[in-house]
């Protein structure tokens, strides 16, 4: 694959896939690297992004039944969209998942997947070598 560069390299929607992962209540607030209502903005503000630029957007959480919902904001912003509980810690091992990104045309030279986890997740921390060798 080669690399792009000018206009080719930046982010559009249309060759884009946003990954809204995790992103629960309980989690928030042990992000020690930013202040809880900022992370939450940012990923409210990052979610509104995504739908006015018709960016597909899918959303995941884990352990749903025990109270891991996704946070209101964000469902809010896709009231009518499930997010997908998994049962998986790295995300790209839920093959629900798998298929929704590749559904949009995957993570491959056709679209970028744009991450929208927290920096610390476990969700990801060992998702995306697994995302780029599955989308190969």
């Amino acid at each position: 694959m080669t690399a792009k560069t000018g206009l080719d390299a930046l982010l559009t929607p249309e060759r884009s896939v946003l990954l809204i992962i995790d992103h629960r209540r309980f989690n928030s607030p042990t992000c020690i690297s930013h202040e809880p209502t900022l992370v939450v903005n940012n990923i409210v503000g990052l979610a509104k992004a995504a739908k006015a630029f018709k960016v597909p957007t899918i959303l995941t959480t884990v352990t749903e039944e025990r109270g891991g919902y996704l946070l209101q904001g964000i469902q809010d912003v896709f009231p009518t969209e499930k997010p997908i509980n998994r049962t998986f810690i790295n995300t790209w091992e839920d093959q629900r998942v798998v298929e929704e990104v590749k559904k949009t045309g995957g993570a491959t030279h056709h679209r970028s997947a744009v991450d929208g986890s927290l920096p610390r997740d476990a969700g990801l921390s060992r998702a995306w070598p697994t995302a780029m060798t599955s989308s190969s």
